[in-house]
């Protein structure tokens, strides 16, 4: 590691495919207004360059990085633990201010028992169904109605009137914070968070897993994880599969 500019040198030998990468690359990340979908910024500083090497779930600051000393986990199982995404999805969770007892509606609009929050991964159309679920009973919260957003479709329309009215929070997720992260490590090690894992392919076959991931079925579960072919034999060979297994 060089002390000065804290970096560390990594040798990739699994790595998740990530939501992000499929967006950035058909030009699915908004900007300012619904119709500018070609580039990504945070805080007026564009982060998306090109020529640009895709890759969500690798990351290289030395203080990006955690110790699983856990030899029954291959490193495929590992990458299908994908950080980015699952601490997104616990920082939806901790933003909101989720708490035990509570009940939490993930991207699925029902009705019968008020429900406290939303973990919202569809967006679009649904946004207005997901407020009326939390609503529909004020009487019988206890709490604010808490809307977490971390993907889904890029325009919605609201009607305001509702969320003023009811007081209804509105987070937005991308990430989570050092701390969540190393808590999902913690469960991870002592065997609370399992790894899903559907398949790896070759880093060589890369196309054949945009369009297996692009296109898969409704009965898709787990990650898919990329494997370096030099690291194939050791990493990747016994969880393989082919582009065919969607069809």
């Amino acid at each position: 590691m060089n002390s000065d500019s804290r970096e560390v040198l990594v040798e990739v030998t699994a790595t998740a495919k990530n939501n992000t990468d499929r967006k950035v690359r058909e030009g699915l990340s908004p900007t300012r207004n619904k119709n500018d979908v070609s580039s990504f910024s945070m805080g007026n500083r564009s982060t998306l360059s090109f020529p640009r090497i895709q890759g969500a779930d690798v990351a290289v600051p030395s203080d990006r990085f955690h110790h699983v000393p856990d030899p029954d986990l291959a490193d495929a199982e590992l990458a299908a633990l994908g950080m980015c995404s699952d601490q997104t999805a616990y920082h939806m969770l901790t933003i909101a201010v989720v708490t035990a007892g509570e009940r939490v509606l993930v991207s699925g609009a029902s009705g019968g028992a008020p429900i406290d929050a939303v973990m919202d991964l569809v967006g679009a159309g649904m946004t207005d169904r997901f407020t009326d679920t939390m609503t529909f009973d004020m009487p019988a919260r206890t709490a604010y109605p808490r809307l977490s957003i971390a993907g889904g479709g890029n325009v919605s329309e609201i009607m305001w009137t509702k969320i003023y009215l009811y007081q209804v929070q509105i987070f937005g997720v991308s990430h989570g914070t050092r701390a969540e992260a190393e808590k999902l490590i913690d469960w991870i090690y002592r065997r609370k968070l399992k790894p899903v894992l559907h398949g790896v392919f070759r880093l060589s076959e890369l196309h054949a897993a945009e369009r297996y991931f692009a296109n898969r079925s409704r009965s898709f579960l787990g990650k898919i994880v990329i494997v370096p072919d030099s690291q194939w034999a050791g990493h990747g060979a016994r969880f393989a599969i082919t582009e065919e297994a969607n069809e």
